[in-house]
C-alpha cells in the first residue's frame, strides 16, 4: 500500500504527533480538529502523513468509530512517551536558565548517620527531582579534602579547618565505643590501657589516616589492623580478631546482645561532625536548599546519654 520515497522525511512533525494524539484522545478526527482548532481536512492530512512516514496503518479504517491498530497502540504508547520526554527537557532547561544546579555532590564521612542524610535527601528531591545528588562516602578527614579541592559542593566531616574559607554549622555528635568480642581478652575487668597495646588494634581508614592518628598519639600499639569500612571492621570485631572504637548507633543489636561487650580501660569518645561548605563557592537555588533541609533536622537521631564511665569529647 505504501510507497518507498527515499526522500521522505524519516522526522515525525509536531503536527503529526499532535494530530495522533489528539484523534486518539478525543475519539475522532472532527473532535481532534476542535481540540486543535484545526480543519478536520489537515488533521487527516497529517494522519496520512504519518502513515505514510512509519509506512502502517495507524487507524482500523474498517470500523465505524476511532480504532487502534495494533501497531498503532504500540505506537500510541511511544509517542506519549516522547512527548512526556520533551517536556521533561524543557522543563530541566528551564531549571537551568534558573540557575539550579544539575548535580550537587555531598561528600560525607563514613560515620555520619544515614538515615539523619537521607531524611535531608528526600524532603529535597520533592522540591528538585531534576537535580542529581552524588554522594561520597569517605573516611574521617577525607570529606574536607574533597571540599577544597572543589570536588564536592558540602562536606559533613570532623576535621578542623580554617574558619575564613568555610561556613560551618555544627551538625551532629557521634558517640564512640571501644568494644571487642564477649569472649576477647580486652573486655576483662583487670585489663588496663597498658595490657591493650599488646593486642590487636582495628583502626578504619586509609594510610593517611593512620599516619596522622599515629602522629597525633592516637595510635601507640604496634599491632594495627588497618581496614576501610566500618562494617568490615565490625565482622572482625564479633570474629574476636582484636578490639577498637566503633560508632555507638552501628553496634547497638550487637550491645544489646552482648555479642560485642565494652572496652572499660578505654573511655568513650564523642566527635563533633560539622556540615561544611566553602564560602567561595557560588550556591544556586538548589545547593541553598539542601543546606537548609541538613540544617533542620541536624538535632534530630542523637546519640543516647553517656554512660556511667568516663568519656572525652574529640573536636
Amino acid at each position: 500500500m505504501f510507497t518507498q520515497d527515499n526522500n521522505l522525511n524519516s522526522i515525525l512533525s509536531d503536527d503529526e504527533i499532535e494530530s495522533f494524539l489528539a484523534v486518539v484522545e478525543k475519539g475522532s478526527f472532527s473532535a481532534a480538529a476542535i481540540k486543535l482548532h484545526k480543519s478536520q481536512s489537515s488533521i487527516s492530512y497529517s494522519i496520512k502523513k504519518l502513515e505514510q512516514k512509519l509506512k502502517v496503518l495507524i487507524f482500523d479504517r474498517a470500523t465505524k468509530t476511532v480504532t487502534l491498530t495494533d501497531p498503532g497502540r504500540i505506537i500510541h504508547g511511544k509517542l506519549l512517551n516522547i512527548v512526556k520526554i520533551n517536556h521533561e527537557i524543557f522543563e530541566f532547561t528551564s531549571l537551568i536558565n534558573t540557575g539550579v544546579e544539575t548535580k550537587i555532590i555531598l561528600s560525607i564521612t563514613a560515620v555520619t548517620p544515614t538515615p539523619l542524610v537521607i531524611k535531608a535527601l528526600q524532603k529535597f528531591n520533592l522540591k528538585f527531582p531534576q537535580t542529581q545528588i552524588e554522594l561520597q562516602f569517605t573516611t574521617n578527614d577525607e570529606p574536607l579534602d574533597y571540599l577544597a579541592r572543589d570536588e564536592a559542593d558540602f562536606a559533613i566531616t570532623s576535621s578542623k579547618f580554617n574558619q575564613n574559607e568555610f561556613d560551618r554549622v555544627q551538625w551532629h555528635t557521634v558517640e564512640f565505643m571501644a568494644v571487642a568480642a564477649m569472649d576477647h581478652p580486652a573486655t576483662m575487668p583487670e585489663i588496663t590501657s597498658e595490657d591493650l597495646d599488646e593486642m590487636t588494634y582495628l583502626v578504619v581508614g586509609g594510610r593517611q589516616t593512620l599516619m596522622k592518628k599515629q602522629s597525633q598519639g592516637q595510635i601507640e600499639n604496634g599491632n594495627v589492623w588497618n581496614v576501610t569500612d566500618f562494617l568490615i571492621k565490625k565482622e572482625l570485631l564479633l570474629n574476636g580478631l582484636g578490639w577498637g572504637y566503633m560508632p555507638r548507633k552501628i553496634i547497638e543489636r550487637e550491645l544489646e546482645e552482648a555479642l560485642l561487650q565494652p572496652v572499660r580501660a578505654k573511655p568513650l569518645i564523642h566527635k563533633q561532625l560539622d556540615l561544611v561548605r566553602k564560602k567561595s563557592k557560588y550556591r544556586g537555588p538548589g545547593k541553598i536548599y539542601l543546606w537548609q533541609c541538613l540544617t533542620e533536622n541536624m538535632t534530630e537521631y542523637q546519640n543516647t546519654k553517656p554512660s556511667s564511665y568516663n568519656y572525652i569529647n574529640i573536636n
